[in-house]
């Protein structure tokens, strides 16, 4: 009988610890792991399970049927991989998963859509568009609310991490930034990534403490340097 591992390597609306240089907090949106499990359904995406994001310990692959991923509405997305009993890393994890060494998840992944804002002084984003390229066991999530917790560190998409990472801290300084210098606003802004660039734009500023939903912007694209003059147009309007 073959031996499983089971886990969730990405949970949905969980809070990261503090990411980055600009210490934002991440959260993975129920929407985001949708165009990469639609990919895997119609055969176009392959996807890894490495072991404390070592790529060179696979232990489960998509093309090999090896591993399998689906979405859990109001969860995440939870990972089945079967071990090779004649691969010696793979059922010494498979020991350490049992005895709990390793019980936190992660995921490699480039985010191609996000939202952001404030809270407090802390920016917050949340991913609603993604591509993932790996899924792995790890003994230090970063995203603490469940024992088997989401989390992104350097995994088989280290490069693109990497870069995922120095994009968003980028457009949390600014989004921080814009926040301060109109405290009476709730500002919201949407990110689209695009060539390895960030393209920023307000979504809605409402008035602080006013009883009604945040008012849309239009959803053009605006150049970072082009948002300060944008808020205060807006701001003028309402």
């Amino acid at each position: 009988m073959a031996d499983y591992i089971r886990w969730f390597p990405i949970v949905y609306r969980s809070r990261s610890l503090p990411l980055g240089n600009a210490g934002f907090v991440e959260m993975v949106a129920e929407s985001a792991p949708a165009p990469t499990l639609r990919a895997i359904a119609d055969g176009s995406a392959d996807v890894f399970a490495y072991i404390n994001h070592d790529t060179s310990k696979p232990f489960g692959r998509i093309r090999n049927r090896t591993l399998s991923l689906r979405s859990v509405p109001g969860k995440g997305v939870y990972a089945t991989a079967e071990i090779d009993p004649h691969v010696s890393y793979a059922t010494d994890a498979l020991h350490a998963w049992r005895r709990g060494d390793l019980r936190g998840g992660s995921f490699g992944f480039r985010c191609d859509r996000d939202e952001w804002w404030v809270e407090g002084s802390t920016p917050v984003r949340l991913i609603q568009s993604m591509t993932f390229t790996d899924v792995t066991l790890t003994t230090t999530p970063a995203y603490p609310a469940t024992e088997f917790a989401a989390c992104r560190r350097e995994t088989g998409a280290a490069a693109e991490s990497r870069s995922d990472r120095a994009l968003a801290d980028r457009v949390a300084a600014r989004v921080l930034r814009l926040a301060r210098e109109y405290p009476d606003r709730e500002l919201r802004f949407g990110c689209d990534y695009r060539d390895g660039e960030e393209h920023l734009s307000i979504r809605s500023a409402a008035r602080r403490g006013a009883y009604r939903p945040s008012v849309a912007m239009r959803r053009r694209e605006l150049a970072v340097e082009q948002i300060a003059e944008e808020v205060s147009a807006y701001a003028r309007t309402r």
